[in-house]
């Protein structure tokens, strides 16, 4: 009788599952939340696995390239859940994969991360300076008709 109840409960929860009905879904709006997910079809459930993991990641790539709170923006990947089958011949996997978009911008963390650089490394900040002061008096004399 209990399996027959977790039978029934594990096919319900199976067949109402987020990526049996759509490629992906948009939670908390601006700066939110994607869920995605992706199908992967190969002889074994390892490289099913591999595949429907990258097919998540590119159907999350496509909606984050056309997205302006996306694009450019750091993402956090939270791994999910994923469901596999016997498929005949092989295994037919479903992945989902939560992807964070947060509100920072990558160059913003570049230009972070250099500063920290060059924080943690002096002599690299003194010769960063030398050569902007380098550049800027060589812009100077340029502008005054001296090169």
């Amino acid at each position: 009788m209990l399996f027959a109840v977790l039978l029934m409960a594990k096919t319900s929860f199976s067949d109402d599952w987020i990526c049996h009905e759509e490629s992906s879904v948009r939670v908390g709006g601006a700066y939110g939340t994607i869920n995605s997910c992706g199908i992967g079809e190969a002889k074994n459930e390892p490289q099913a696995r591999i595949l429907a993991f990258k097919n998540a990641k590119a159907e999350f790539n496509q909606i984050c390239q056309t997205s302006v709170d996306c694009h450019g923006h750091n993402v956090t990947v939270e791994p999910a859940r994923t469901e596999c089958e016997s498929s005949g011949d092989g295994y037919k996997c479903y992945r989902l994969i939560r992807f964070h978009i947060q509100q920072i911008h990558n160059e913003q963390v570049a230009e972070n991360d250099t500063y920290q650089i060059i924080k943690k490394k002096p002599h690299q900040q003194t010769m960063a300076e030398s050569a902007m002061s380098y550049a800027n008096e060589i812009a100077a004399r340029y502008a005054a008709g001296d090169l």
